[in-house]
């Protein structure tokens, strides 16, 4: 276990009264306002899919073989007990141990998104699995660590679990945290994209680049507050945890997801993953564990692993334009007495681009 704090972080300080209940927004974390007004400028409604739920249904029987039912059918069990783990982590830990206001106010509202990604997986379930016995059939079994087929699944679900517990300092569990939502979500990701690139399921892909999305700015905001920190986990252990995560991503997509039978190519995905965890250490302050590449380019499009720095471009098409979004600060460097800085051009590089381009015309190899 790392080393006990001698001094208690601002962000965690029950004390602190005047954090407690300043103003909405501190200036100490100034990346705060701008993650909450740009994900309340997104905020949609599971209803959002209802028109095209029609056409998934045609689809699924007509369109689709037994084996990409079957992945699909596997990635919305998934989903639908990832986010919970998610959600009850917030509820249970974070919203809970953070004393900053502005900080409480970003978690209420990810959190309520993370309901609105429950709702519409459970209509996705209801609409491609009508048989709600089916349903929790196949969501029990997908955290079954004895079922060989579901294993995978069963020990990410597991290794989120392990990294909920207020055992372990909040710094490694914020940390973890990022990886589940910035590398977990991402072959599954993928893997609809991949029917998006075919123009099948309709409604499912829609839901897939809202929730896309929406997990890119949680996994942003985290690395922000990660990295406003007092204290911070040491390198060598950011580097473990992002193998573990990795490795339990790249069997998910190989063993579980069985990604061959629809069309993806294993290596190219394990690639992909590697590219998206690369990413996610490099925005931690680190350097990649490889020098690797993005093998899936139409992925860029959807704003997920881009190298546009989206604090660079000139337009944001965003959902609600009468939400002004602030510009993105980010505090001083541990240890530094530097002032706040914004970020423009030439900042944080490696961050990943949050748009709302939901068109792709271009067939892609996989």
């Amino acid at each position: 276990m790392p080393e006990t704090r001698t001094l208690p972080d601002p962000l965690l300080d029950p004390s602190d009264d005047a954090t407690r209940l300043a103003q909405r927004w501190d200036q100490r974390y100034p990346f705060v306002e701008y993650w909450f007004k740009l994900h309340q400028s997104f905020l949609w409604p599971a209803e959002d899919i209802e028109s095209e739920l029609s056409l998934d249904r045609q689809q699924w029987t007509k369109d689709l073989n037994e084996a990409q039912r079957h992945f699909i059918r596997l990635i919305l069990a998934f989903f639908a007990t990832a986010d919970g783990i998610v959600s009850e982590n917030i509820n249970a830990n974070f919203a809970d141990e953070v004393q900053l206001s502005c900080v409480r106010h970003y978690y209420g509202l990810q959190n309520y998104i993370e309901g609105v990604h429950a709702e519409t997986y459970n209509i996705l379930l209801e609409n491609l699995v009508p048989r709600r016995e089916d349903a929790d059939r196949l969501i029990r079994a997908v955290s079954d660590l004895n079922d060989p087929q579901f294993s995978s699944v069963a020990a990410k679900r597991a290794w989120m679990e392990r990294y909920m517990d207020r055992a372990r300092p909040f710094r490694e569990r914020l940390l973890a945290f990022i990886f589940v939502e910035g590398c977990f979500f991402q072959g599954s990701f993928l893997g609809i994209f991949y029917f998006q690139n075919k123009n099948l399921l309709p409604a499912l892909c829609v839901a897939n680049r809202f929730i896309a999305r929406d997990e890119n700015i949680h996994t942003r905001f985290a690395i922000d507050l990660y990295r406003a920190l007092r204290e911070q986990c040491e390198p060598e252990h950011v580097y473990e945890l992002a193998r573990e995560a990795l490795q339990l991503e790249q069997q998910f997509a190989a063993q579980a997801l069985q990604v061959e039978l629809v069309g993806l190519k294993r290596e190219l995905m394990c690639q992909y993953l590697e590219f998206v965890i690369n990413g996610l250490l490099r925005d931690l302050g680190l350097e990649p564990l490889s020098q690797v590449t993005n093998p899936f380019p139409f992925m860029d499009q959807q704003g997920m692993q881009g190298k546009t720095n989206f604090f660079e471009q000139p337009e944001h098409n965003y959902a609600d334009r009468r939400i002004k979004i602030p510009q993105r600060r980010l505090p001083p460097a541990v240890g530094s007495g530097d002032p706040v800085q914004a970020v423009g051009s030439g900042g944080g590089g490696g961050a990943q681009a949050v748009q709302h381009d939901d068109s792709s015309d271009s067939e892609y190899e996989f």
